[in-house]
């Protein structure tokens, strides 16, 4: 299951990350330098953050070799969200103090913010190198390793943080869903009721707990457990996807094709682009003898299937073909056709490094853009009817 996840949840790494070293200053005699930081010091605790950063940069312009200033301005610019600049002192930090602890986790998340997924992800794996537990770079890994075609390392790492941050529900989501779309299913039980003991009212653990019910309980009773769960589910949260999928494969199971039909044609509106609701519907309209239904079903099955086929051999060959500009543009460009952002944008960014300049990368990254502020948009809307329906500010 895909969620909107991502971003909170690289705010708040980052926002741990900046915390991770902090040492004090030494000016060595240079008490300009010092009388500056010291006004940007003061100012910061003022709340002045903009004559703070000015500060901040004047005397590093005078101490460049100081990593305590360039790290309160990293700091500093990561408050004010400028990113980039943040990303310059932190870049700074590793050239003058490759040593720092934790420098190449802040990096790591600095550029998972601003969408540099292939970045965040080396600086995350030199992080964990040297710390192996660095919590942050684990999230980077989990985040976007699965992408990289790494499915592993993206499930070690959440294994990982299970244990190291047992009461982040955030990645503890991610944990139960990769198990579940691994069908390690006695793995995910126990993960699913402590998501379920830690988030009472998420809706996602009824549909966790539902969707390991329906794979490992066939009979009449564990089939009217699952369609509880999943009816609880959309109680608490009308919008929610994947239960309607599910209750129209239960009564499919329970030879009740009727039944599947009323869930199944709203999942199909809700997730046009899901291959196994397409098949689902095939077989729910030919058992209720809509042949020319099925017919168009099944069709959009084989191409949704086709398309997903295309993608992940491009990825697959993308992993093993690092230097093959052409491929990467190609995959780039697919991705981006059928709406698989994060993999476009990984592909495009790759592509770019390897031969800057090209017009139809230009192109391509520009519909991505526009399309991505759409989908962003799209999200808002549906957050803020969510929000008002259930009278929260």
């Amino acid at each position: 299951m895909k969620r909107p996840w991502l971003l909170p949840v690289c705010l708040v790494l980052l926002a741990v990350a900046a915390t991770l070293w902090i040492a004090p200053p030494s000016f060595l005699g240079n008490s300009k330098a010092q009388t500056l930081f010291s006004q940007g010091t003061a100012a910061a605790e003022r709340g002045d953050l903009d004559t703070a950063l000015a500060r901040w940069e004047n005397s590093v312009r005078i101490d460049p070799s100081n990593t305590v200033i360039w790290d309160m301005l990293s700091q500093g610019y990561l408050k004010k969200n400028d990113t980039e600049n943040a990303i310059r002192c932190l870049l700074r930090i590793a050239e003058i103090a490759p040593d720092t602890p934790g420098i190449h986790g802040k990096l790591a998340i600095a550029f998972l913010s601003v969408q540099r997924e292939q970045a965040a992800f080396e600086e995350a794996e030199l992080e964990l190198k040297r710390n192996p537990d660095h919590a942050p770079s684990l999230g980077v890994v989990a985040a976007i390793a699965g992408t990289l075609g790494m499915g592993d390392e993206r499930l070690r790492a959440l294994e990982k943080l299970s244990r190291l941050q047992p009461n982040d529900i955030d990645f503890l989501a991610q944990y139960c869903e990769m198990l579940l779309e691994l069908n390690r299913n006695a793995e995910a039980r126990p993960m699913i009721e402590r998501f379920r003991r830690l988030a009472p009212q998420s809706h996602l653990g009824a549909i966790y707990a539902g969707m390991l019910l329906f794979r490992t309980d066939t009979s009449p009773a564990g089939c009217q457990a699952a369609i509880t769960l999943f009816e609880q589910a959309m109680e608490q949260e009308p919008d929610a996807l994947f239960p309607r999928l599910y209750l129209g494969k239960i009564y499919m199971r329970l030879r009740q094709p009727e039944k599947a039909l009323v869930y199944l044609e709203v999942a199909a509106k809700q997730m046009p682009g899901k291959m196994d609701i397409q098949f689902e519907l095939a077989n729910a309209y030919a058992m209720t003898r809509q042949k020319d239904k099925s017919a168009e079903a099944r069709k959009r099955f084989q191409a949704l299937r086709d398309q997903t086929d295309r993608m992940q051999s491009l990825l697959k060959r993308c992993a093993l073909e690092r230097q093959n500009f052409d491929l990467f543009k190609e995959t780039g460009i697919y991705c981006l056709q059928v709406g698989s952002f994060l993999n476009a944008r990984i592909c495009l960014n790759h592509a770019e490094n390897l031969k800057p300049g090209d017009p139809e990368i230009r192109t391509a990254w520009q519909d991505l853009t526009r399309r991505e502020a759409e989908q962003q948009a799209k999200i808002q809307q549906i957050t803020a009817e969510r929000r008002t329906r259930k009278g929260l500010p």
